[in-house]
């Protein structure tokens, strides 16, 4: 009985401990404010997703302010701030290099990202993604924002596969045309 006293002390004094470690770790970057443009919309004014049409290149742009420390150090380093879209064959995805966060200052990134071709949407189940914002520092994630996005695509669109045609055309005879559209 004393053994499993013993045990469960152990256990739980693992678990503190590594629930300590995961709070410190998840407040490496505590970004105070976000602010996230997408496609020229204001996102913290929209209430409902954000229409996007396929094949376009849609610019992102995220403002942020670090806090007043990092936890009593004046910077940060190895930061890296992304981007992406998941739910396609392909992410959608565009990323800062590392760089280093001064404590108490705002930063502007700017970001491009190329939407899949209609093509790519019959693989959706549904219309219905999120942008993700991720910031993270040390190889550590330690802060996202998810932004839902509602895709559309082009209601009459034209997509030609494949033409194929004989490599010799005389002139006043008919030409024979395979086309997959």
């Amino acid at each position: 009985m004393k053994s499993k006293t013993i045990l469960v002390s152990f256990v739980a004094l693992f678990a503190m401990i590594f629930a300590l470690s995961t709070v410190v770790a998840a407040d490496i970057v505590d970004i105070s404010t976000i602010e996230v443009e997408f496609n020229g919309i204001d996102m913290d004014d929209v209430f409902n997703a954000v229409a996007v049409d396929a094949s376009e290149t849609v610019p992102v742009e995220v403002t942020f302010t670090t806090p007043s420390d990092f936890g009593g150090k004046n910077s940060l380093q190895d930061v890296i701030v992304k981007v992406y879209i998941e739910g396609f064959k392909n992410d959608i995805e565009d990323e800062t290099s590392r760089m280093v966060l001064v404590a108490g200052k705002t930063y502007v990134k700017r970001f491009s990202l190329k939407m899949p071709s209609t093509e790519d949407f019959d693989d959706l189940t549904s219309g219905h993604l999120q942008l993700l914002v991720r910031f993270t520092a040390k190889n550590e994630v330690s802060q996202e924002l998810y932004i839902p996005l509602e895709i559309q695509r082009e209601l009459h669109s034209l997509n030609l596969l494949s033409i194929d045609l004989s490599d010799v055309v005389v002139v006043g005879d008919s030409v024979a045309v395979d086309v997959v559209v």
